[in-house]
């Protein structure tokens, strides 16, 4: 009986920490609405009415801009891990092509299950596949390094926001590189609508080391059979 009631005490404990200690990430590029927007668009020129947006963080000592400068794609999706997520277009969040939102809560950073303490945020956008969890089997992709870090806040003191286009983000697109704006992905201003948009990048995705080594030791084993 004891037993119970501290394991009882134990459980009650831990929820008490995770609510207190929960922090808060918002991510649509949603702002003021009309010219202030930016739209996400397809690699083949249209508003996005499918894929998905992911907010999160990569593990710790991946290097996501060498990853894409040598196309290793499938490595990106791996190291991501995902905060929120939203479909993009009239099945998501914001209800309409180009557009997504959400917001959630995720543990503290620094804490058990929660992402490291000042971890850079990052957004993926990808269409052609994957899902709400993982992008990997996506054909075209964006990727956004972000002004934001992984905190300790609970949502009644803060947000950490990422939010894509207007004039009073915390996220800039037309800022290039690491901080803030899209390490792949095209942003342009006014060519394809008046509002700003941000074009994914058709990608092929190259297989893991690990990968390419079982399809040699398959390629041996068919080869010996015909033998």
């Amino acid at each position: 009986m004891k037993t119970q009631k501290a394991f009882a005490t134990l459980l009650f404990g831990i929820a008490s920490i995770t609510l207190v200690n929960a922090s808060t990430v918002s991510f649509t590029n949603q702002d003021l609405g009309g010219l202030q927007d930016t739209i996400v668009y397809s690699a083949a020129g249209f508003p996005a009415n499918s894929g998905v947006a992911q907010a999160g963080y990569f593990n710790m000592g991946f290097n996501v801009s060498n990853a894409i400068m040598t196309g290793a794609f499938s490595s990106i999706f791996t190291n991501f891990n995902v905060l929120g997520s939203d479909t993009i277009g009239v099945s998501g969040g914001a209800g309409v092509a180009g557009f997504f939102y959400n917001s959630v809560n995720y543990l503290a950073a620094g804490s058990m299950g929660g992402p490291p303490l000042n971890a850079p945020l990052f957004l993926l956008i990808g269409m052609g596949g994957g899902s709400l969890t993982n992008l990997s089997g996506a054909t075209s992709l964006a990727v956004l390094a972000t002004t934001q870090q992984a905190n300790i806040d609970t949502p009644l003191l803060d947000t950490n926001n990422i939010i894509l286009g207007g004039p009073n983000n915390t996220t800039s697109l037309s800022i290039p590189g690491p901080n803030g704006g899209p390490l792949l992905g095209t942003f342009t201003s006014g060519t394809l609508t008046a509002n700003p948009t941000l074009v994914l990048t058709s990608i092929v995705a190259v297989p893991e080391p690990s990968a390419l080594l079982l399809s040699a030791f398959g390629a041996l084993g068919l080869l010996r059979r015909k033998r």
